[in-house]
């Protein structure tokens, strides 16, 4: 009897060590997938792709590499007065619109913009500088006076009016505070677009009629206003966007099709200054989709290294993966957030584990 219970001893030891082994050598959580496929696809994304504004005309690099947007109204033109003492009245709003800009600086997208600036180009063919005033209304909000600026005669200037007349973030001949209601409205972005209103250019110092520019003279006063911004963004503030895995460079589709649940493991490196993350929602296919962890943002010219899982289930077994869309959200690590086109964001899709 002592004999038997020391085999069973024994026997009890081996299997409790061969079991050991066992947890050590494979991971036990690979027990309930069904299959694990190879990927092995990665995308380099430049931050134009990856936030979805490639190729959009309205964006455009500096020197540096910063991304800055520009939205331009027409221009419009009056012939100088009969009587050079009469101020040349605009009677025609001037309407810049949003129709070409990227979502992410779109007030519906919920970033908060570093340096927002509003830029008139005036031109004054006379021979007396003249004063320049306007309104400005930021998506129908009521209109805001601009300061009166100066401008010199016989010249075509660039007039900004910045939150930083010090350190402005674009490049202008003259330069003048934006009033600290205008700079919040712009900060937030536009989803409608601005009107300057109520333009006017009063002379200063006029000259006697006889040597005032005619109506029918070549010179013609003219006025365009521009909304322009570098893609920079304050600490804190959370972009949202909208991409699917098509859009992102993958084919998800290809490894589930017909799948009710999978983990899709990512890895890459982040040289965004801003943390990302994202899910998915679908209720057409009763997807559901998230990430395991966020990706934490770029602390250095290196970027930063990452990997983590996108939890998929789905009830519908049709559902189409490459177009369901996922909900990013990038939120800016430091003040300024600055996106250039050097920054890019790599990813890879590792393997795609099926659990059913």
């Amino acid at each position: 009897m002592k004999k038997f219970t020391m085999f069973t001893v024994a026997f009890a030891a081996l299997a409790l060590i061969s079991v050991s082994c066992i947890k050590k050598e494979y991971n036990m959580d690979d027990a309930k997938a069904t299959a694990t496929v190879p990927v092995n696809k990665t995308s380099e994304l430049a931050p134009q792709t990856f936030l979805g504004f490639d190729d959009n005309q309205a964006v455009k690099p500096d020197e540096k590499g910063d991304l800055h947007f520009e939205s331009i109204s027409e221009t419009i033109s009056k012939p100088a007065p009969a009587d050079p003492s009469e101020p040349v009245i605009f009677e025609k709003p001037l309407e810049v619109d949003m129709m070409k800009a990227p979502e992410i600086i779109k007030k519906s997208s919920g970033g908060e913009l570093t340096d927002p600036a509003v830029k008139v180009t005036v031109s004054n063919p006379s021979s007396a500088p003249v004063s320049f005033g306007g309104k400005l209304s930021v998506d129908g909000s009521t209109p805001v006076i601009l300061p009166s600026v100066e401008i010199p005669a016989g010249q075509t200037v660039d007039l900004l009016f910045t939150p930083d007349v010090k350190s402005p973030a674009e490049p202008a001949d003259i330069y003048a505070p934006l009033p600290a209601e205008l700079k919040n409205q712009l900060s937030k972005g536009m989803d409608q677009g601005m009107v300057l209103s109520d333009v006017v250019l009063t002379p200063k110092d006029a000259p006697k009629a006889s040597g005032a520019i005619k109506a029918n003279d070549a010179g013609l006063f003219s006025v365009n206003c521009k909304f322009v911004a570098p893609l920079s963004f304050v600490a804190g503030s959370v972009i949202k966007i909208s991409q699917s895995f098509s859009d992102l460079g993958f084919d998800i589709d290809k490894y589930v099709t017909g799948s009710l649940e999978f983990d899709v493991n990512f890895s890459g490196t982040n040289f965004l200054p801003f943390e990302v993350d994202f899910n998915a929602v679908s209720e057409g296919s009763g997807l559901t989709g998230k990430l395991s962890k966020k990706i934490a943002a770029a602390t250095s010219s290196q970027g930063t290294p990452f990997d983590a899982v996108f939890v998929v289930k789905t009830l519908a077994s049709k559902a189409v993966i490459n177009d369901v869309k996922l909900n990013i959200e990038l939120k800016a690590a430091k003040t300024p957030a600055v996106l250039n086109v050097k920054e890019p964001f790599i990813i890879t899709a590792d393997t795609v584990k099926i659990i059913k």
